[in-house]
């Protein structure tokens, strides 16, 4: 009987090559695992990218539907200039810096105070719900959220006069709107009052800047 003697050190070289293999199967195996697993976490990317997109679509339609038929920052110029004639109510002139407006308003300064050359943005909406819908201009107390959230101060009332003003050459338009009684006088160029309608049901939202 014939007995084969295997070197040893042959025999370590072939086992140590076989035990590199398997680990980096292994090794293969678990980097292919853990790939899958972070595919299950998270979506890919460009689906990241899509939902963002789609949130910022959504907010801005939510903002179009709003119908914010004029917005403006105004800085006071006076106050009460023909003399105070009411205790909680003050009349300011202001004028805007982007569409050159000038702007006569009854403000209850009792709870809102203005000051000479302040700031403030004014927004003229017909609705406060985002989605566009007719509003009652009853306040409910609601976790609803609306236009007026993104305000300090508001009032409902109605439009109830637009004019032509040609006695500076230039012709200017005048509208005119009562809220409770507190009113409003906005001259300026035609163009903004494009959007605007004799009768017409408006809420005032102001927030100073």
């Amino acid at each position: 009987m014939c007995v084969a003697k295997i070197d040893d050190s042959a025999y370590s070289r072939v086992m140590s090559h076989e035990n590199n293999q398997i680990k980096s199967t292994n090794f293969l195996l678990c980097e292919l695992f853990a790939l899958f697993l972070s595919s299950l976490e998270s979506p890919p990317s460009n689906s990241k990218q899509i939902l963002k997109r789609e949130a910022r679509l959504d907010s801005n339609l939510s903002e179009k539907m709003a119908q914010v038929l004029f917005e403006d920052i105004f800085q006071v110029k006076r106050i009460d200039p023909d003399g105070k004639k009411f205790d909680k109510v003050s009349r300011i002139e202001a004028k805007s810096q982007q569409f050159d407006m000038y702007m006569q308003l009854d403000i209850n300064t009792e709870i809102y105070p203005m000051k000479i050359d302040e700031k403030f943005t004014m927004a003229l909406a017909p609705t406060l719900n985002l989605d566009g819908t007719p509003d009652t201009g009853f306040f409910l107390q609601t976790n609803k959220k609306t236009l007026a959230d993104k305000y300090e101060y508001v009032m409902h009332g109605k439009l109830f006069k637009i004019s032509e003003d040609s006695s500076g050459g230039q012709p200017k338009v005048e509208m005119y709107a009562s809220f409770g009684g507190l009113l409003m006088l906005l001259k300026g160029d035609p163009s903004n009052a494009s959007t605007f309608e004799l009768d017409q049901k408006l809420f005032l939202l102001i927030r100073k800047v």
